[in-house]
């Protein structure tokens, strides 16, 4: 990995800059009282000499000691308490700007994923994506500070200097002989952090992909004995992960020690050269404690070209892999909302492969009439769900067009669109909360009733009404206190009780036994009639009184019929169809 140009590394910058625009004030507050405190240090010191001068004056009297002395004590108590109340300011100013500059930038983050289309999501990880919301906006939260270090140090060194110069001119001159070779030093050593946090986080993608498909697993992990072997490759990643930081740690824990080390170096130049010169206790002793402040502040340099090192790689992994990838699905200039439809729905000529070179859909034309129930079948990549995800729009075809009403789905808003379709997916997916909230997902102004009569039709109602607390149940994440039948009727609930005028059932009821099955399957039957609903099955018993049966072959449609129609064929279907029934049958 290279680190990127300057000019790329300015824009990066740029663009933290703009997120910190709306908290302007507060940053500037901070950053004041950080430039403020700077000095003051220096300055103590400086007052400290004083009172070295003072204490070594033997000809004064003790009341004219004690009166020289008193201005130089309040001066002390004075510069500290200003001090004190400085940093108060810069701590509580700085970190409310940077906590609410990770607000921000974690919700423009995940506000741009919402946007992103399912194939986004196919090719990143998802341990990778919550590593950028978590350790890389984290990271991006330490713009403030290294704002205000970036002002603070350099005052720091500035006021040194000029101490230094009033204190000793000749003996500055030889201190900043070692500043090049510090500077030379920082370079080096910082040069290789940017690219090495870059690897880093992306370690740490890995292990939080291992932990996100091994926590959500437990089942398979466990029915396999596969503990040792998750364990095993857990530890590979966390390893991986570990040796990039300590990479990082070590180029970090040499810079300053190194720093320091250079400036001993000149510490002991400036001892030998001052006693040469014969430079008084008082003088030497500021001199060498606002040098030493000086080293501090070109280290602390050090460690800030280092940090923003780090925020640039952070950076960086931010905009390319998340913020700077366009949606690919989004509404077309001058979209409109797409009016209460009838539930036609055309396929005209529709190509589509998630690699154009490999087209998983060829040549499709088809014309689903509203309020038909059509069928989709064939073996296990022939493209049946994938014709279905072209309906909502998860995907836009490579050629042709979708068409429902007679309108072209890419000149409506996606919103209008999938509003009027609901979708039952084959893994039923829920979110931790209460079963009333899982089925109102889609609609949370529901009312009760209305949500019961959704559960009823999926054949809900009565498991729902044995749990502890009812519609109140918690589900537990991802719903794993219930079995899987119990998920996927909740699933289908949830899809009927926004109701839909075009229904997409995909494998909506594997997981039910035969006899529930029948059941759901009555109860459903009301809710088909004046509707378009697709329905992709595997289990062909299940869809014998679909208006129409279409079956695809290697992306393309081989069949299409009643199924009395197609068993009369004696073509593939009714292949598959017999295949089944004597599987049942033994």
């Amino acid at each position: 990995m290279h680190s990127a140009p300057s000019s790329d590394r300015r824009s990066l910058f740029q663009r933290l800059l703009g997120y910190l625009g709306p908290y302007r004030s507060r940053l500037v507050l901070g950053l004041v009282c950080g430039g403020l405190a700077a000095p003051i240090m220096p300055m103590v010191m400086k007052q400290a000499s004083r009172f070295i001068k003072v204490s070594e004056e033997s000809h004064l009297a003790q009341a004219e000691r004690l009166s020289a002395v008193l201005p130089i004590c309040f001066g002390l108590v004075g510069f500290y308490t200003l001090l004190i109340a400085l940093r108060f300011g810069q701590g509580y100013f700085l970190t409310e700007t940077s906590l609410r500059l990770g607000m921000r930038l974690r919700r423009e983050i995940f506000t741009h994923l919402q946007k992103m289309p399912l194939a986004f999501f196919h090719q990143q990880r998802t341990g990778a994506l919550m590593t950028t919301l978590t350790a890389d906006v984290e990271r991006l939260q330490n713009s403030a500070r290294l704002l205000r270090d970036g002002i603070a140090l350099p005052v720091t060194a500035l006021t040194c200097l000029i101490l230094l110069w009033r204190t000793n001119y000749q003996l500055t001159l030889f201190t900043l002989i070692a500043v090049p070779i510090m500077a030379l030093v920082i370079r080096q050593l910082t040069t290789k952090v940017r690219s090495l946090t870059t690897e880093g986080q992306e370690r740490l993608g890995e292990v939080a992909t291992v932990l996100e498909e091994t926590l959500s697993a437990p089942r398979v992990v466990k029915a396999f004995s596969a503990e040792a072997r998750e364990t095993e490759r857990f530890e590979k990643t966390n390893e991986a992960a570990v040796g990039v930081s300590l990479r990082i740690a070590r180029r970090t824990a040499l810079l300053s020690p190194l720093v320091d080390w250079i400036g001993s170096i000149a510490i002991a130049v400036i001892l030998y050269v001052g006693t040469v010169m014969r430079v008084g206790a008082d003088e030497f002793v500021a001199f060498i404690a606002v040098a030493n402040q000086l080293a501090n502040s070109v280290s602390g340099l050090g460690n800030l070209r280092s940090g923003f090192e780090e925020l640039a790689g952070a950076a960086d992994r931010i905009y390319r892999e998340v913020l700077d990838v366009p949606s690919t699905l989004l509404d077309a200039p001058g979209a409109t909302a797409l009016p209460p439809i009838t539930g036609e729905v055309i396929f005209e000529n529709i190509t589509f492969g998630y690699d154009p070179e490999q087209p998983v859909l060829s040549g499709i034309d088809l014309t689903i009439v509203p309020g038909a129930v059509v069928a989709l079948v064939g073996a296990t990549g022939a493209g049946k769900s994938t014709l279905a995800d072209l309906i909502p729009r998860f995907y836009d075809p490579t050629a042709g067009r979708v068409l429902v009403d007679g309108v072209d789905i890419k000149t409506v808003t996606i919103r209008s669109l999938r509003q009027q379709i609901g979708i039952v997916p084959q893994d039923t997916i829920l979110f931790s909360g209460t079963i009333q909230s899982n089925i109102a997902y889609g609609k949370p102004e529901a009312t009760l009733e209305e949500i019961e009569a959704a559960a009823r039709a999926a054949n809900a109602h009565e498991f729902i009404l044995v749990q502890p607390d009812g519609y109140q149940t918690l589900v537990g994440e991802r719903g794993v206190t219930l079995s899987g039948g119990q998920k996927q009727r909740l699933a289908i609930a949830r899809a009927l009780l926004t109701n839909p005028r075009i229904l997409i059932f995909d494998e909506a009821t594997s997981a039910l036994d035969t006899q529930t099955e029948s059941v759901v399957q009555e109860a459903l039957g009301t809710w088909f009639k004046g509707r378009t609903t697709v329905i992709i099955a595997h289990r062909l018993s299940t869809i014998v009184n679909a208006d129409k049966i279409v079956v695809l072959q290697h992306g393309r449609v081989a069949e299409q019929g009643t199924h009395t129609e197609l068993l009369a064929q004696s073509g593939l279907y009714a292949a598959l169809y017999d295949a089944q029934q004597k599987g049942m049958a033994s």
